[in-house]
């Protein structure tokens, strides 16, 4: 099928499997008579899968190997209607895939031995802090699989007749306009969540666009071999430059890429743009860019990925405040955390849908954190059947990755028109079984992957012999010591809230003489009317997403039982991540997010602005600062009403650097009151509605430090209350966060991770620029 054809196919109309999607999730009975697409659904309660893993080459210290995206038919559920019972499907998905340098058999071959279709997270990524980062990267996706996703990168947005981009049967519209409405969502890249490294080139470059490769007679033209040569010598290079250089190499395409590569590259692309529009060719904006100094976005089927995951020197304390003029460019001012990240495709237009495609995955990132863990867990003569470490330090038996999903059952929309949510798995499964013993604790490295979906764990009851847990952990960087809790025996764990993109580290304990099994709820939330609070609009029905199952072994117990680890032995914090005192701030920014309503004309903006060419916010190189970040998107108190879009918890998400959350106002607290009647000082805060002065948090909220560090935060809705006179006033939620632009110059993005917001406009290109000029002045 012509690049031509697929156009014409995607502007037919949406084709016959995924209208049935439409209608099902509309109503499931009309399918009835279409059998055949329809599975049994794979049984509740099953084992938790542990993702094969693309694991480092400990003696290179390297993460080497080959990372995949194709597709497969995979098993959906579908969500219950009304009451109606829940059914699943086999959809065509696009999926990661991949294997270590040196692996005979790629790791969603070896899981399809356990869980045929299961529609599971792509390959965990083990590396550890200081490892050089070298994935050969492609793009396997057979476009004549998604005849209904838009081909072309360059034109227009996907097109759903009567759903998508308006849809006005509701009496509503939405704004939606390329390049800001979803598209190309077979155009490939990765994002690495929770990396500190190069934001360009070949580093977490999330501007990148790498197309599908051709096929001739159903085979790739692009394949293992087309490059293997020059993946190989430009890897090598990559490998002398970041050892002596550790910053951001490569920086000039047409100098350090692989001749062959730039060829080849340019004959692909032209190839590709043979018959095409000016406003659909990839090559002539690659050779613009390549003109004027820049890298060069578009690509055939394959490329290289390599960075560095930058260890810091032991021990250094880095300036406070930085100092830009002294600071050395191949001198690290940060270094990465060791901790829990994850991957996701990001090609923006189709972010959503990648994911709602299980195109995500952990990514596990080791060091000093991991060492102390194991050595205060590891089995002893006087501490039987404690953590099994070995030589390799693996100690998987007592750790489990979890990646939470929310697969579509419309894997080429966003939703479909009065679709639900999609449904919780984890690593593949629904509600998962985890085996644990009578006096064991464990680590669950938790990630949140859906495309929307915060997840608000709920712990058990607590009791003398209940499951507990304590968060030990943040978006891959481990609490400050000062920041640990562990509860006491028999006491109440904390609830967790999760929104889409974070990532927690647990310890998860079973007291000695438990017994039976405990379901972990959780509640599918995205608008701060859905937390399980007194503020609710209505009660909210958590669900299981895994359950502990106890079992007492002889000989298999721990003797004697394992307490969470002391504060004393708990691992020692980062000395790159001290406080950012107010003092070293040297700018300030605000943000403001919105939704508005389909009644108005649907639109995700900041500031204001949709995501546009433009450079939106400008940081110097090691530099501290503080932004604002405000959410006016609102409902009502009063919960007789309701709004659309409603309260929703924007997940704020900036890559490459992490940031600390110094001060958060959230009108939906229940500590907060809006009259002068129910104000109860010492007991609760009252807001004035008629004075902005009062719209800040209150002593019972303030943060203190150690100050946590994050890589998304949920920024809390706004409320919507009547002022004196009866007018309705719109109290924004916001919080503030301090970051260290180090290390890295050069173009990124931060965004909403709701990723349907991203995809539609609420992003921003933002630039970290250096703090030195070539031009000499004395």
């Amino acid at each position: 099928m012509s690049p031509r054809d697929l156009t014409s196919a995607r502007r037919s109309g949406i084709r016959n499997f995924v209208l049935a999607a439409a209608a099902i999730a509309i109503l499931i009975a009309p399918l009835a008579a279409n059998a055949q697409s329809f599975v049994k659904c794979p049984p509740f309660g099953e084992p938790l899968l542990k993702i094969k893993e693309i694991d480092r080459n400990k003696t290179d210290k390297k993460l080497e190997g080959v990372m995949d995206v194709k597709d497969q038919d995979r098993i959906v559920w579908f969500p219950s209607i009304n009451g109606s019972p829940e059914y699943c499907a086999t959809q065509h998905l696009r999926y990661f895939d991949g294997y270590a340098t040196g692996d005979t058999m790629s790791a969603m071959d070896a899981m399809a031995k356990e869980c045929p279709k299961c529609p599971l997270p792509g390959p965990t990524l083990r590396a550890r802090v200081g490892d050089l980062v070298q994935l050969s990267f492609f793009n396997e996706i057979n476009l004549t699989n998604f005849p209904s996703s838009q081909y072309l990168d360059r034109e227009g947005c996907d097109e759903t007749a009567g759903i998508y981009p308006s849809n006005k049967s509701t009496g509503g519209t939405i704004n939606d306009q390329y390049p800001n409405c979803f598209h190309g969502s077979s155009t490939a890249n990765v994002h690495f969540h929770g990396t500190h490294t190069n934001p360009g080139s070949t580093g977490d470059n999330v501007l990148l666009q790498i197309r599908p490769t051709p096929r001739v007679k159903g085979k790739p033209v692009v394949d293992k071999d087309t490059f293997k040569e020059s993946f190989h010598n430009f890897f090598q290079d990559c490998a002398v430059n970041l050892a002596t250089k550790p910053s951001y190499w490569p920086t000039n395409y047409t100098k350090q890429m692989p001749e062959y590569y730039r060829n080849k590259q340019e004959e692909l692309l032209k190839k590709h743009d043979e018959g095409l529009d000016a406003e659909q060719k990839l090559w002539p904006p690659n050779e613009e860019a390549i003109k004027a100094g820049a890298w060069p976005q578009y690509y055939i089927g394959a490329y290289p990925i390599c960075y560095q995951l930058p260890e810091y020197p032991e021990g250094k304390i880095p300036a406070v405040p930085p100092d830009p003029a002294a600071a050395d460019p191949h001198v690290l001012q940060m270094g990465q955390v060791p901790g829990t990240m994850w991957y996701h495709m990001h090609k923006h237009g189709s972010t959503t849908l990648n994911i709602n495609n299980t195109l995500i995955g952990a990514y596990i990132i080791e060091g000093k954190y991991d060492d102390q863990l194991m050595d205060f867990y590891k089995t002893t003569a006087t501490n039987k059947n404690w953590w099994d470490v070995d030589d390799t330090k693996k100690y998987d038996k007592n750790v489990k990755v979890m990646v939470i999903q929310q697969v579509s059952v419309t894997p080429n929309l966003e939703r479909a028109a009065g679709q639900g949510r999609p449904i919780f798995s984890v690593n593949g499964r629904r509600q998962p079984v985890i085996t644990m013993h009578p006096g064991e604790v464990q680590l669950w490295r938790i990630v949140n992957g859906p495309a929307r979906s915060g997840a608000y764990l709920v712990p058990p009851a607590p009791t003398a012999t209940s499951l507990q847990w304590v968060q030990i952990a943040q978006d891959g960087v481990q609490f400050n010591p000062k920041n640990y809790f562990p509860p006491a025996p028999g006491a109440a764990s904390q609830p967790i809230m999760m929104s889409a993109g974070n990532r927690v580290d647990l310890l998860v304990r079973v007291p000695p003489g438990a017994s039976g099994s405990f379901p972990v709820q959780v509640y599918d939330v995205v608008k701060a009317t859905e937390l399980p609070t007194a503020n609710q609009a209505q009660p909210k029905v958590p669900e299981p997403l895994v359950t502990v199952n106890v079992v007492s072994e002889a000989g298999k117990d721990p003797d004697p039982a394992m307490p969470f680890i002391s504060t004393d032995k708990f691992p020692t914090f980062p000395s790159f991540l001290p406080d950012i005192p107010e003092s070293s701030i040297f700018s300030r920014k605000n943000l403001t997010f919105n939704s508005t309503t389909r009644a108005t004309g649907a639109n995700h903006t900041i500031n204001g602005n949709k995501f546009g060419d433009n450079i939106d916010q400008v940081m110097l190189l090691n530099t501290n600062e503080e932004w604002t970040i405000v959410n006016t998107t609102a409902d009502f108190l009063d919960k007789t009403k309701r709004a659309q879009p409603g309260a929703i918890m924007h997940p704020f998400h900036i890559h490459i650097n992490p940031f600390q959350v110094v001060e958060v106002f959230d009108p939906w607290n229940p500590v907060y009151v809006y009259t002068a009647a129910e104000s109860k000082p010492g007991t609760n805060c009252y807001i004035n509605p008629d004075d902005k002065t009062t719209w800040h948090p209150c002593a019972l909220t303030t943060l203190s430090p150690p100050y946590v560090w994050w890589d998304v935060f949920g920024m809390p809705g706004g409320i919507k209350v009547p002022n004196t006179a009866g007018t309705t006033v719109t109290i924004p939620g916001y919080f503030k966060f301090r970051s260290r632009f180090s290390d890295y110059p050069g173009q990124f993005v931060l965004h909403c991770h709701i990723l349907a917001h991203e995809d539609r406009g609420m992003m921003q290109l933002i630039e970290v620029v250096p703090n030195r000029t070539v031009l000499k002045h004395h």
